[in-house]
């Protein structure tokens, strides 16, 4: 009866494995995700994997088989020895599997976050006029990808459209420009 579940295990979590890798679903979406933060770090952007999604429950539960078989019929193992090493080795498998492919989906993602300390020294072109004691807009290019944010002048000074200036500091989303 042993030998039927652990065929039933195997079988069962190999072949949603590969309904979920043949039509990519499975993992329910939480494998992670990448927030927009541009003025620090975010708990909400922070990627993140669970060993409760249905492709992990199956990794583990095909381990489990597979271990099984292998303990029960290749190493003659009793019931108990057989179960107690099929559930470790399913574990240690889908952890090790599930830890491995949140790597590697991780590392293949991008993210448009900007530290808020990139902003400082920075130097841009202010492409809507400051007035004087009011808000215009600067462009600037951080990593490579063209940014707009309104700006303020440090001095309360005008500055007019075109002008190269540089980044003091943030005020909220606010940025704090002098002429460069």
């Amino acid at each position: 009866m042993l030998g039927l579940l652990y065929i039933a295990l195997a079988l069962g979590g190999t072949l949603f494995v590969v309904f979920s890798a043949l039509t990519g679903m499975g993992d329910g979406g939480h494998v992670g995700h990448i927030g927009h933060d541009v003025h620090g770090d975010s708990a909400e952007g922070a990627p993140h994997f669970t060993l409760l999604s249905p492709l992990t429950l199956a990794i583990l539960f095909a381990s489990i088989g597979a271990f099984g078989l292998i303990t029960r019929y290749g190493f003659g193992l009793g019931d108990a020895p057989s179960i107690i090493v099929s559930v470790a080795g399913g574990l240690g498998t889908a952890y090790v599997v599930a830890r491995a492919a949140a790597s590697m989906i991780m590392g293949a993602r991008g993210t448009s976050t900007i530290k808020a300390d990139a902003f400082v020294g920075s130097r841009g072109e202010v492409i809507t006029s400051i007035p004087a004691g009011g808000v215009g807009e600067v462009a600037l290019l951080l990593s490579n990808q063209r940014y707009t944010s309104p700006a303020r002048s440090a001095d309360g000074a005008a500055i007019a459209t075109g002008v190269a200036v540089s980044v003091v500091r943030l005020a909220g989303t606010t940025l704090v420009v002098a002429p460069a």
